[in-house]
């Protein structure tokens, strides 16, 4: 695979950070009054286990901060998807079992393992060349863990045809799908993959002896496999929203089926013969899934094609706007309405003007409501952030509100924000 990381921009400023990681490795004798900021247990020797050496050394602040301007190096000259804990992990992980392996460096340098004194680059001949090769070793073993993913969601009904959204590595497949054949090309190991029953190398999916998957829904990307799912549920999520504000535009009651499912599962199978099962962390409308149509795909095909064409800040915007409306449609109460006002946050907000211009983008959207009844709903907004009510029903103008609109103000919320999701996407 195509190397994700931008090497030569990372190897101009790696080092030097790198350094000032080890120069801010202590042991717990030497620390003194500095702030230790982690602890890490550190193995020296030759290799062998019965020659290793298991030792604690105290990271200060200092070092920390290095640490992390590394990660962020890192991270920013990565063209894949990888959270930051991640590539943390990878560094700490490498030199916890590099940094004093006598069969990575020198017997000189190895003496100092068990001297108490700090641990510092002025015990090394040659500090640059040290860093560089705890550099290139860091690099390897970050690569090592990213590669093509691929996650298989399956979808227990599915009435309608193959469909792929361009540019966002999405599409939906059928079990009997010609398109497997291309999939199977590009991932060998999927030949050994059961579409209709979900199995894989011996591993199923699902508990029943003999199930049946209609369908699939295949997400792909580069990336670090252990972040993978993440950036999986983000993209399911964005999915459901602009099926959701679909659906409200004409039938209000799918809303609440999407409460009521089961959550998702999928399988990430790999060349090794891993398969994983995971749960996504939100939930998926069976019955909702059921319902759409070639039609309503084709719609939720155009709303993709319209976000490409979207400026960059926007797409962002959306993005944010779509994972916390998918997240308040399992919420209940204050919880929903709180995930309702971040996504209409993320779309309509200004900085330095937040509510004039939430309220003003509340208006736009929804014609039937006047500035004064989206100054409420504000108003309710703040009351539960501020902990006036515990409850919406709580809130002291619930009464009014419900006597002069005769809808609950969750209820025009969840329209509100599905029209402001509909909105962007047709």
């Amino acid at each position: 695979m195509t190397s994700l990381l931008s090497v030569k921009v990372i190897e101009s400023k790696g080092p030097g950070l790198l350094l000032g990681i080890t120069k801010n490795l202590f042991s717990p004798t030497s620390i003194g009054n500095k702030k230790v900021a982690m602890r890490y247990g550190f193995q020296a020797g030759d290799g062998q286990s019965t020659t290793r050496i298991r030792m604690n050394w105290l990271l200060s602040d200092t070092g920390k901060k290095a640490l992390s301007t590394l990660v962020t190096l890192i991270k920013k000259n990565y063209t894949g998807y990888v959270e930051r804990h991640s590539i943390e992990n990878a560094i700490i992980h490498f030199l916890q079992f590099n940094l004093f392996n006598e069969g990575y460096f020198s017997d000189d340098f190895l003496k100092h393992v068990t001297s108490g004194t700090v641990f510092d680059s002025r015990t090394i001949s040659d500090p640059i060349l040290f860093s560089k090769q705890l550099l290139a070793g860091i690099l390897k073993q970050i690569e090592t863990s990213n590669q093509q993913l691929i996650y298989l969601v399956p979808l227990k009904f599915m009435n309608f045809s193959d469909l792929q959204f361009a540019n966002f590595g999405m599409r939906f497949l059928r079990q009997d799908s010609t398109n497997i054949a291309e999939l199977i090309k590009k991932y060998p190991y999927l030949k050994d993959f059961d579409w209709k029953s979900g199995r894989y190398r011996g591993s199923s999916l699902f508990e029943e002896s003999e199930p049946n998957i209609p369908g699939w829904l295949i997400v792909e990307f580069d990336g670090d496999d252990a972040s993978g799912h993440t950036l999986l549920a983000h993209k399911i999520k964005q999915l459901f929203a602009i099926v959701f504000s679909i659906y409200v535009e004409t039938d209000y009651g799918h809303i609440h089926m999407a409460l009521k499912e089961d959550e998702i599962y999928y399988h990430c199978p790999r060349e090794n013969g891993f398969s994983s099962r995971y749960y996504t962390g939100i939930k998926f409308p069976n019955s909702g899934i059921n319902a759409l149509d070639d039609a309503t795909l084709q719609r939720v095909s155009d709303a993709y094609q319209r976000i490409a064409t979207l400026p960059t800040e926007m797409q962002n915007r959306f993005s944010i706007a779509a994972n916390y409306f998918a997240n308040s449609l399992q919420a209940k109460n204050i919880e929903q309405f709180i995930c309702l006002f971040i996504a209409l946050d993320a779309i309509y907000g200004k900085r330095d003007s937040t509510r004039k211009s939430v309220v003003a983008g509340i208006e736009r959207v929804d014609g039937k409501i006047q500035q004064n009844r989206a100054d409420l709903l504000y108003a309710l907004r703040c009351e539960i952030l501020h902990g006036s009510c515990l409850l919406i029903n709580d809130w002291k103008q619930y009464d009014m509100y419900f006597n002069a609109y005769g809808t609950d103000p969750l209820q025009d919320l969840i329209k509100i924000t599905a029209k402001a999701v509909r909105e962007i996407i047709t």
